[in-house]
């Protein structure tokens, strides 16, 4: 019972993540919303999740990144300075998900159908997770991205699912229309870096 409960906290935190996003700045363009999406090798800075399961590292953003409490020692949530760009990694330990989910497949299912339905249609996205000097490439990543409107500010978010040895991950990447574009293509890059730590 614990593990559903938990689960609907995620749903109710990516609604949140997008809302969020959607007040953070009101229509005022972002301060970062000029960046060079080419630059893609910028620094990178690690950040693990509070259990240390996994580490991430992600790329520099005006204003620096808050480490912003999960709720949760699996999860990891990073916002930019304005709450305008969030970067949230969840791990759902297999040993507790798999007496509610024998595949991947119906956990991304029951995640759309019970979160993200109300956001619209869904655009497919290809996203590689992993694949980095230490960090094996994820096999069988499933994503897809969402814009929402709300008051004539556009927000956007990337949502990927994929599994390890030891957990499944939801993966979300949400903003403002134009910080998300300033940077997903640098984020995206980043996600080579993701590592499965040992526990």
């Amino acid at each position: 019972m614990y593990f559903m409960k938990h689960l609907h906290r995620i749903a109710a935190g990516l609604a949140a993540l997008l809302a969020v996003s959607l007040s953070a700045c009101g229509s005022q363009p972002a301060d970062n919303a000029g960046a060079d999406t080419a630059d893609h090798a910028a620094a990178l800075m690690p950040y693990d999740a509070p259990s240390g399961r996994f580490t991430l590292s992600v790329p520099e953003i005006e204003g620096g990144w808050t480490v912003t409490d999960g709720g949760n020692d699996e999860h990891l949530v990073l916002d930019n300075s304005d709450q305008s760009f969030t970067v949230m990694v969840q791990a759902l330990p297999l040993d507790q998900s798999l007496a509610f989910f024998s595949n991947l497949d119906e956990l991304a299912t029951y995640h759309q159908q019970t979160t993200l339905s109300t956001f619209g249609d869904a655009a497919e996205a290809e996203v590689a997770i992993g694949g980095g000097p230490d960090a094996p490439e994820i096999e069988n990543v499933k994503s897809a991205s969402y814009t929402v409107e709300l008051s004539g500010v556009t927000a956007r978010a990337q949502v990927s699912y994929f599994q390890t040895d030891g957990a499944y991950y939801i993966l979300t990447i949400t903003g403002l229309a134009d910080v998300y574009d300033a940077n997903i293509g640098k984020m995206q890059s980043a996600l080579s870096s993701f590592h499965e730590n040992a526990l």
